[in-house]
């Protein structure tokens, strides 16, 4: 697959350890992209493997820009180099990749969980689909540890304003006093909003512990294998 050359327009701290960066790739042609997939950057950095895969987060909109979000990982030289690049940072990469791709629901709705930077791949999912007109229950249930992690909030809670039919539920591990959402980990929000609700669309995304017992939970509860999504990001 050719490289593609892009370069770094923007950035934006969304959280104490999470960035934001918009790229844009050069060329005629604008970049398209499926909701949901990945691209996977040729860094110029020292390691075994320079290269790093980070999903899409931005919904496609016709243009040649593209935005990611990236935890900066102690010691870690791929997310070190993002969050230090400077705008204007030319980047090579190849793709769009994946098959953890978003689905028309139909009429039965879409539930969406995930933890930490799991998040982003629903940053281009859900405002697509809403922007599609879709009018069954949209449902983003987001695990984190505490209110400065609760990635894109403001940006989220707009859409649940303009969306009656969209919910967003962060549930924090590690509230305090202050707090007033729901509290504990993603899972238990899992039995309390969807246990009942088989015939939702489900996609999962984040550490492989959470997915793998949500997507038991899932299926204890009776949804379809078939209708589960996820990606796991470890």
């Amino acid at each position: 697959m050719p490289l593609k050359e892009a370069s770094l327009v923007k950035t934006w701290t969304v959280s104490p350890r999470v960035k934001a960066f918009r790229l844009k790739v050069l060329g005629e042609e604008p970049f398209t992209f499926v909701p949901g997939q990945w691209v996977n950057f040729h860094l110029p950095i020292k390691a075994d493997n320079p290269q790093r895969a980070y999903s899409i987060a931005s919904p496609p909109n016709g243009s040649h820009e593209f935005e990611t979000a990236i935890t900066r990982v102690e010691g870690g030289p791929g997310s070190s180099f993002f969050h230090d690049a400077p705008v204007g940072a030319s980047l090579k990469f190849e793709g769009p990749a994946g098959r953890f791709v978003l689905r028309d629901p139909g009429k039965s709705g879409a539930a969406f969980i995930a933890t930490g930077t799991g998040l982003t791949p629903f940053r281009s999912m859900i405002p697509h689909l809403l922007n599609q007109g879709c009018q069954p229950d949209v449902l983003l249930l987001f695990g984190i540890r505490d209110e400065s992690e609760i990635l894109f909030r403001q940006e989220f809670e707009e859409l649940a304003r303009r969306h009656a039919n969209f919910r967003f539920v962060p549930t924090l591990s590690r509230a305090n006093e202050a707090w007033q959402g729901e509290r504990g980990y993603v899972q238990l929000q899992v039995e309390k909003r969807l246990k009942g609700r088989p015939e939702m669309e489900t996609y999962v995304c984040g550490l492989k512990k959470m997915v793998d017992e949500v997507r038991k939970q899932l299926l204890d509860f009776g949804f379809d294998r078939k209708r589960i999504y996820f990606e796991k990001y470890d």
